[in-house]
């Protein structure tokens, strides 16, 4: 499905170190597995997030990340508008 190809770009964003991209396009995949309920997608995207998040150097948010999975949330991602 989509939801893969979403996931493998987020992964080869981060691999090329474009790790603001990578954290949106996790976020874009994190809503669409939200909406399906899937929940293995969901944690795939959170552990991206966390991974790009602590590249970025942004460790509250990787925190607030991790908490999530802990609590098998499917809570959705604020987007927002791309810079």
């Amino acid at each position: 499905g989509s939801e893969m190809c979403i996931r493998d770009r987020a992964y080869t964003q981060y691999l090329l170190k474009n790790y603001h991209d990578a954290l949106m396009t996790s976020k874009e995949a994190l809503n669409e597995h939200a909406d399906i309920g899937n929940f293995d997608g969901v944690k795939a995207s959170r552990e991206m997030l966390i991974s790009c998040y602590i590249k970025l150097g942004m460790k509250e948010e990787a925190k607030a990340e991790a908490q999530l999975i802990l609590d098998k949330s499917f809570k959705k991602e604020n987007i927002g508008s791309r810079k």
